[in-house]
């Protein structure tokens, strides 16, 4: 997920800013093991053309998708508009220094670091599916898309959707 600086975003899109430093379980092919935030990074092309690393991040994703599509393994990965914010964070992550600010008494530094909500700008998300048939035939398709309404509205979109 490309996520703009430039989002409405809701007070709670920094929710995830308290698991930066928490390993959490994955599914792999080898079976569930132990990734952490901010790492394994891939580079990406979104469908605005923008070209960026994407680092690991934890979601229910990584436990809901495998259950209701039989995946073999799943990863979400996530970057910021702004290179400079990405590597920003992702050095505040991996030198520790996240670790160091965690807690009560920093919530307030940790989120003026990452909520700054904008005026909106497009939602860009790729997902990458690889997986073999039921005859053995590896299969690859790359999806893109793009709501020039912003991540809120694709979020309330697939709420919507999830209540249908």
């Amino acid at each position: 997920a490309l996520y703009s600086l430039q989002d409405k975003a809701g007070p709670n899109s920094t929710a995830y800013m308290d698991r930066l430093t928490i390993p959490f379980e994955v599914k792999a092919r080898e079976g569930m093991r132990q990734a952490y935030p901010m790492t394994n990074p891939i580079k990406v092309r979104f469908p605005n053309g923008y070209i960026t690393k994407c680092y690991r991040l934890d979601t229910p994703d990584h436990v809901t998708l495998p259950q209701s599509i039989h995946a073999v393994s799943t990863n979400f990965r996530i970057a910021f508009d702004s290179k400079i914010s990405t590597y920003g964070l992702v050095s505040l992550v991996n030198t520790g220094i996240w670790k160091m600010i965690s807690g009560e008494k920093f919530t307030d530094l940790r989120k003026n670091i990452l909520y700054k909500p904008g005026r909106g700008s497009a939602h860009n998300i790729v997902i990458h599916l690889k997986g073999y048939d039921a005859t053995g035939v590896l299969h690859r398709r790359c999806v893109n898309i793009s709501d020039p309404l912003g991540q809120t509205h694709l979020t309330a979109l697939g709420a919507a959707v999830q209540a249908e």
